[in-house]
């Protein structure tokens, strides 16, 4: 369904207090996550210590994304698959993931404090305006 339409919430009906409390723990793990990622592929050194948070990020992530699934249907002339989910939150996860596989990370813009998606893995602020401010206050 369209994102804020009235199918959404028929559709997934999670009452918004749960949601944005799940949406919190859903953020911090996806952002440990894509930091331990970036650190990765960058074959930067990561800290032991920090291994066991990375680790349960990860199976909370991997534990919203096995609510994804199929659903199969007739379209005009043959049988057609849609990805479905039970959950708003499965569905960013499993979004989370392809990004991380194609090297992407999410992150938080260091003035704005906005997230962005981001596939320089330096990058350190999101939009233009913030990157303006940014090198003008290095200056």
């Amino acid at each position: 369904p369209v994102p804020v339409s009235p199918d959404v919430w028929s559709t997934y009906q999670e009452p918004v207090t749960e949601w944005m409390r799940a949406a919190k723990v859903f953020t911090n793990a996806a952002e440990r996550v894509s930091r331990y990622a970036a650190a990765l592929y960058a074959k930067e050194p990561w800290p032991v210590e920090q291994l066991t948070e990375v680790n349960r990020s990860l199976w909370l992530l991997n534990s919203l994304s096995t609510e994804e699934t199929y659903a199969y249907g007739f379209g005009p002339f043959t049988l057609k698959r849609e990805a479905v989910s039970t959950s708003l939150l499965s569905a960013m996860a499993e979004m989370f993931f392809l990004d991380i596989m194609d090297k992407r990370r999410v992150l938080r813009c260091g003035t704005c404090q906005r997230f962005m998606i981001s596939n320089d893995l330096h990058a350190r602020s999101g939009c233009i305006r913030c990157r303006n401010t940014a090198r003008t206050r290095r200056c």
